[in-house]
């Protein structure tokens, strides 16, 4: 949750970088409703944005401006560079027993809506076209996430997330003798 300490602060930046928000801070109820539209997010994560939002803006930010600056402020991995993970792993002596262990969720998801089993057995025709749909539906899952994040509804990501995520807390939750007959 944004502290109202933090808020005032990056507002004041905000304001002596951009005269035309002078308004906004100066101005008790724009300033409050400023500060219920931005209350979601964490202290560290609005001053990113605001550093972010001074150093690549020219114009005045508005609120959707300062969510955004959140998620376009950190660093993340790309669809090329999950698909990269991935054909390294293929081609890898790991590659032949299995799909890579993949943390971002969204790299993983694509990876199971192409099947394993068709990058093992593409052919170099084939690449460019597996490649393709790759990114293709990484990048689907990026747009969605990339809204929930701004939004603040973590309800509008996909659903897949979270079953990956309550999978895995069943697995870790199974006595080892359980996880090895359930393989």
């Amino acid at each position: 949750m944004l502290s109202k300490k933090a808020f005032s602060a990056g507002m004041y930046i905000l304001a002596k970088f951009f005269p035309e928000m002078r308004n906004i801070v100066e101005d008790p109820e724009t300033s409050k409703l400023w500060f219920k539209m931005l209350r979601d997010m964490a202290d560290d994560d609005f001053e990113r944005a605001v550093e972010y939002i001074v150093k690549s803006f020219r114009y005045p930010p508005k609120v959707a401006d300062i969510r955004s600056a959140v998620i376009d402020s950190q660093p993340r991995e790309t669809a090329e560079e999950a698909w990269n993970r991935v054909i390294k792993h293929l081609h890898s002596a790991e590659g032949y027993w299995g799909p890579p262990k993949l943390d971002d969720w969204k790299a993983h998801e694509a990876l199971k809506a192409i099947g394993w089993e068709s990058l093992q057995m593409m052919t170099v025709d084939q690449k460019p076209i597996l490649r393709a749909q790759f990114l293709k539906i990484y990048k689907a899952y990026e747009e969605r996430d990339r809204k929930a994040q701004i939004l603040g509804m973590p309800e509008l990501q996909p659903q897949a997330k979270r079953v990956h995520e309550l999978i895995k807390d069943l697995a870790n939750a199974l006595p080892d003798s359980e996880k090895k007959t359930g393989e």
